[in-house]
This record gives C-alpha cells, sequence and structure tokens, in this order.
C-alpha cells in the first residue's frame, strides 16, 4: 500500500489555535457591518478579502505542507453562495452573499481547528507511535474513533476517516472507515450521516456514557496499579524490619521498652508480607505510639528517625510535624 504523505502542524497547537480565534472573532465582527451604499460596500469588500488572506495563511503557513487538505478545505468553504446568473444582484443581495461566505469560512475555521486538536498525527507529530496505530486491532480502531468522538463532543457530525487518518489510522482495504462507523452506529453509540463520499458520525448519550464508564475504568486500574506498586519488596520489608529491630533495642536501653510492645511488634513484623508498605508504616507508628511514653521518645534521636523514615515525607504520617514534645 502506497505510504500516506503526512500533514502536519509546525508551531504548538495551541498558538495555532490562539490565531484561529482571533480570526473567527474578526469574522464574527464583519458580518454584524451594516452597508448602505456602493462606496461602503467597496470597503466592506476589501476587508472581507483582507480577513480571507489572513485566515488562509493560517492553515498555509503554520502547516509542513502549505497545499494541506485543511488549506485547501478553506479555499473550498462558501463556494456554494453564488450570484443568480440571469439577474444581476442588487446591493442587499450582494451583501448577503458576502456574509454567507464569510460565515462559512469561519465554521470551517472552527471545524477544522478542533479536527485538527484531537489529530494526534497533525496536533503533536512526533509524539505517537505510528507502528503501533498502523497495526491496531478493529476493536483497538473503534476505541479510538470512540475516544476522539468524546473529545469533540459538540453536537456536529464528524467525518469518520478525517479523524481516523488524522490518527495514524489508513484504511486497510477500501471502505473500511464506513464499516467501522457502521458498526459503531449498530451498537448504538453514535449517530450517522452518509453519503458516496463519506460517512460522519456524531457520539450519542450511550456512546457518551460508554467512554465515561471505560475513562473510570482506567482510571480505577490506574489507582490499583499505584496502590500495588506501594507493596513491600524483600528490601524494603527487611530495611523497615532491620530498623524496628534497632528501636526495640534503644528503647529497652532507654527504660522505655517492655513486653507487650515488643510482642506486638514482632507479632506485626510476621505480617509485614501480607500488608502494602503504607499499612505497615501507619501500624508501626501506632504501635509505638500506643506502647512508649510520648514524652520519652519524641526527644530520642533513633526514635525521630525512625518516624521520618516510616513516614516518608507525608506529613499526614510524620508526627513530628507541629508536635510539642519535639523542641
Amino acid at each position: 500500500m502506497e505510504e500516506q504523505i503526512l500533514e502536519y502542524l509546525i508551531i504548538p497547537y495551541d498558538e495555532f489555535n490562539k490565531k484561529v480565534s482571533i480570526q473567527i472573532k474578526e469574522a464574527e465582527k464583519l458580518s454584524t457591518i451594516t452597508v448602505a451604499n456602493d462606496e461602503e460596500y467597496q470597503e466592506f469588500s476589501r476587508h472581507i478579502k483582507e480577513w480571507t488572506l489572513e485566515a488562509r495563511s493560517i492553515f498555509k503557513d503554520n502547516f509542513n505542507l502549505p497545499d494541506n487538505a485543511y488549506a485547501q478545505g478553506f479555499e473550498e468553504a462558501g463556494r456554494g453562495y453564488n450570484f443568480p446568473r440571469l439577474n444581476t444582484p442588487d446591493l442587499r443581495e450582494k451583501v448577503k452573499t458576502d456574509k454567507n461566505k464569510l460565515l462559512e469560512k469561519k465554521n470551517y475555521l472552527e471545524y477544522g481547528t478542533k479536527l485538527i486538536g484531537i489529530s494526534d498525527v497533525i496536533s503533536k507529530p512526533g509524539t505517537i507511535d505510528m507502528e503501533a496505530r498502523r497495526n491496531f486491532s478493529t476493536q483497538e480502531k473503534l476505541e479510538l474513533l470512540l475516544n476522539k468522538l468524546y473529545d469533540l463532543k459538540d453536537g456536529r457530525y464528524w467525518d469518520t476517516g478525517n479523524i481516523l487518518a488524522g490518527n495514524g489510522i489508513n484504511q486497510a482495504y477500501p471502505g473500511e472507515y464506513r464499516e467501522l462507523g457502521d458498526m459503531l452506529s449498530n451498537q448504538n453509540y453514535v449517530e450517522k450521516l452518509g453519503n458516496s463520499s463519506g460517512l460522519s458520525l456524531k457520539l450519542n448519550l450511550q456512546g457518551k456514557m460508554y467512554v465515561e464508564e471505560k475513562i473510570k475504568e482506567r482510571k480505577a486500574s490506574s489507582n490499583k496499579t499505584s496502590t500495588q506498586t506501594e507493596t513491600i519488596t524483600v528490601e524494603n520489608r527487611s530495611d523497615i524490619i532491620e530498623k524496628v529491630d534497632e528501636i526495640l533495642k534503644h528503647l529497652e536501653m532507654l527504660g522505655l521498652g517492655h513486653e507487650l510492645l515488643y510482642e506486638e511488634i514482632q507479632d506485626l513484623k510476621s505480617d509485614s508480607n501480607r500488608v502494602n508498605k503504607k499499612d505497615l508504616r501507619l501500624l508501626l507508628l501506632g504501635k509505638l505510639l500506643e506502647n512508649a511514653a510520648p514524652e520519652e521518645i519524641w526527644k530520642d534521636k533513633s526514635v525521630q528517625d525512625l518516624f521520618n523514615y516510616l513516614a516518608e515525607g507525608s506529613r499526614h504520617l510524620n508526627p513530628f510535624e507541629n508536635n510539642p514534645f519535639v523542641s
């Protein structure tokens, strides 16, 4: 299959979006201008031409390829508004036609810029694994399409091919883009509009709920993974037990240790391979605080070192924060 020529931004997307926003506001101002005579119409037409050149340059000058698909799309926008062929248009009709063309181009600026924003290949070139995208399974393609439609979520229909191609998914065979859209429609996740040139999709409520549920699952999985990374390794456990043993001996030397504390700590050490690191720290802290005299243990540097080690910089676990017994 012939390799697709990539088109992408050569400036950060946020900077590109700011430039577009300025032109959109300018177009909105122009569309409200009142034109009363031919002289005012000439001035109005000049402003329209200047705006069109400036807006066109955003697509041409900020891509690696000036003659890119978005620059071409901007050129095409508004061409459906033409003067009647048989009659000479009056002033009102000319102004109306020019404003309609202007608003069509403004709408394309908005549409194209949003599409670029969710197109990883275009807005974030060099940051995705193109080989991995080329090898996406059918399910991965469907998930990507749903996620991008969710990101767009503005009630409009979006071209399936533009979304997938802009994210490094080329058609494995002619018509694959349409089939992927049809599959999502059959699953009742999207509404679709199609013609001979392509298929456009809009995420419906059920599709939105599906994506949001997947987001929750990913967050839960991420949190679970984060908790699992706190599980004590052999080295962690050995290090912690060694330090606790040192403290027990030290407390005995100070006359602060006793049999109950010793037995409870020994039992806790035996269970240390069944709890995560944070829980073990909390349990050890609790046992030491419960069974030793606070006024005395806070004064000992070795005990302070152990608590600092167990707290690992966490203010809510560290008893030395705002402690009146510690100078």
